[in-house]
């Protein structure tokens, strides 16, 4: 896309970031409910959506973003985990092995794991200040991020104030079917849905956020014996669905989205050049005729030359 479309492809995080990884048992302390905390709560205390994308057909990459809302109390945990709806349309990008050393709980367990680390960016992020930041492919369809605000030996950032939406990540995404297949296609729509039992979120306590205790029967119907679960309130975490959704091919020259090349293109391009008239389609892509990126001047000359001279067609990069 010709405004949005990144020039530089996000970096992984230094090494020195995945010094000290563990499981998230060892990551966010769970401990039980604060006393006192109703079972259900009206207000909900955290509000995870993952934000619709409409992207252009032709293009390799594209970034999906997550947002968090926090009403009641800031976020200095998080684990994140976000599965594709279908498969065969869009994927994470093939993940980078990274051998590191995991230390570990109490007592301390050393162990070398090499992990499947997918690029991310968090430019503008909440999360880019923080101690801990790692972005997992589990699969070419499944995203997890893990988080931390102050981990030990870190630098002692500040959790996420109350407030939002705050943007966590962008996660780059990459296109798995041609153009031609996604053309065939009635519904272009591909969810990404966040996994309910493998989200979390703590507080600067290391308290989770969220979580909910209740005694369970082991030996109905007697229940001599009682065992205490722990579940996450619906109503206190919220998580809101996106999905990426593939536009309308874009035909180069074809400014105004007739499905033909005219002059009433060269107007809408006259127009955006000279005048500040609206953009063009396809986010301008459509009247990049020439394909150099950018439209001007040279876009005009060659679409009057196509149109009224026979001239050569509008590219189709």
């Amino acid at each position: 896309m010709l405004h949005l479309s990144p020039s530089v492809r996000p970096s992984l995080w230094p090494a020195g970031r995945l010094a000290g990884l563990a499981s998230l048992t060892c990551l966010l302390v769970v401990a039980a409910w604060p006393a006192g905390r109703p079972a259900s709560s009206t207000i909900p205390e955290i509000i995870l959506y993952v934000n619709d994308t409409v992207v252009s057909p032709g293009d390799q990459e594209y970034f999906l973003s997550v947002y968090l809302t926090n009403v009641l109390q800031s976020v200095a945990g998080v684990e994140i985990t976000i599965s594709a709806g279908v498969s065969g349309l869009i994927r994470l990008p093939d993940s980078v092995r990274v051998e590191t050393t995991i230390v570990c709980c109490n007592p301390v367990d050393t162990t070398i794991d090499t992990l499947h680390v997918t690029p991310l960016d968090l430019t503008g992020s909440v999360l880019a200040p923080w101690d801990f930041v790692q972005a997992r492919a589990l699969s070419p369809y499944t995203f997890r991020l893990a988080a931390v605000a102050d981990f030990p030996g870190g630098s002692t950032p500040a959790p996420i104030p109350t407030g939002g939406p705050h943007l966590l990540f962008r996660m780059l995404l990459e296109r798995e079917a041609t153009p031609e297949i996604l053309d065939t296609l009635q519904d272009r729509r591909v969810p990404w849905q966040i996994a309910r039992g493998a989200t979390s979120f703590s507080d600067p306590t290391g308290k989770s956020i969220g979580l909910q205790d209740s005694l369970y029967c082991v030996d109905p119907p007697g229940c001599d014996t009682m065992e205490t679960v722990f579940y996450y309130d619906t109503t206190i975490n919220i998580f809101v669905d996106g999905a990426v959704t593939f536009g309308p091919n874009c035909i180069r020259g074809d400014a105004n989205g007739s499905g033909s090349v005219t002059t009433a293109d060269i107007i809408v391009i006259v127009n955006y050049v000279f005048k500040a008239g609206p953009i063009p389609g396809c986010d301008g892509d459509a009247a990049d005729v020439d394909c150099s990126g950018t439209v001007t001047a040279a876009d005009i000359v060659y679409m009057v030359n196509y149109v009224y001279k026979s001239g050569p067609a509008p590219c189709s990069g």
